[in-house]
């Protein structure tokens, strides 16, 4: 069966690229096709530097898309890994960036079923993915424009502009869930991260790059909704009750996060990750504490030895 191993990435971040791909065949084995995501609006200044960006020599393929609407995030070029592009390929397995290949990634694709999306638990409820703060203390926070964070509180000088409509629209109408789904059903939904996702051509077969385009743009779009988690809110919708778990050897969130109480302020003068990962095949690190940071004193050399590999 074809296998295409995928990633997404603005034209900052390919420079992160080659060390990936790199890690993957080498200690990951992978011998199926690698593709690269990358925004449509990056694709001639990324051609123009194949040269030097390190790309031009790594056998992969790249997918300049065309995002859906204006002010397309970069996050949501995760969508299009659902296009029907993919459908050349029998399984599909997407993976951020910000990974090591710890060990030889077996995808048990004799154990998969043709009809599930297979991803690793977030660890937050379906409800959680709409917004972390809680009924009780929304009016405390504000939102301050941050790329990767976003935040609300009413007692800011902020600029009423489209957002704070489509927020306000979100609070008073109950986040809108779907109708069929109380509130508390939602709380009790496990939800899912969009670092790691793995599934059959079918899902693509099935319509749902369509039903994901559906989601983005009354969620994202119209109700703004999705700040924080961006596509993962849309992702986890759509996937209500259709994913499981893509398996122990996978690594969403690295122990040390839970281990500092997420106070990543400790990480900036280096730390070292001491963990055993005996038996994980791929280690998610989060943007918190990426591969290519000087301050992952355990796994910095080893991406670095694959950036800068001859």
């Amino acid at each position: 069966m074809k296998q295409v191993l995928v990633a997404y990435s603005n034209y900052d971040y390919l420079k992160y690229v080659k060390a990936w791909v790199r890690n993957a065949r080498d200690v990951g084995k992978w011998k199926g096709d690698i593709v690269i995501i990358i925004p449509f609006e990056d694709k001639v200044k990324t051609q123009e530097t194949m040269g030097t960006n390190g790309l031009k020599d790594l056998n992969i393929k790249l997918l300049f898309p065309k995002p859906f609407t204006n002010d397309f995030h970069i996050h949501y070029y995760k969508l299009f890994v659902f296009d029907e592009y993919f459908k050349q390929w029998d399984w599909i397995f997407h993976v951020d960036l910000d990974v090591i290949f710890n060990e030889e990634i077996d995808l048990r694709l004799s154990d998969r079923n043709i009809d599930t999306l297979y991803a690793k638990d977030d660890g937050l409820s379906l409800y959680q993915q709409f917004d972390l703060v809680s009924d009780d203390t929304i009016d405390d926070y504000y939102y301050d424009g941050l790329i990767d964070d976003y935040r609300f509180r009413k007692d800011t000088d902020t600029k009423v502009d489209e957002h704070t409509h489509r927020m306000e629209r979100w609070r008073t109408q109950e986040r809108n869930l779907p109708s069929e789904l109380d509130k508390d059903v939602y709380k009790k939904k496990k939800s899912f991260q969009g670092c790691l996702l793995m599934f059959n051509k079918k899902i693509i077969e099935d319509g749902y790059f369509q039903k994901l385009k559906e989601t983005h743009f009354k969620y994202a779009v119209y109700y703004g909704c999705c700040e924080t988690f961006r596509d993962q809110t849309i992702l986890n919708l759509v996937f209500d009750g259709k994913w499981d778990d893509l398996g122990d050897e996978y690594v969403n969130k690295i122990p040390l996060i839970e281990k500092i109480n997420w106070d990543v302020e400790k990480l900036q003068n280096g730390y070292y990750d001491d963990y055993d990962y005996t038996g994980k095949s791929i280690i998610h690190f989060l943007r918190y504490f990426a591969p290519w940071d000087e301050n992952n004193l355990r796994f910095y050399p080893i991406w670095k030895g694959y950036d800068e590999r001859d």
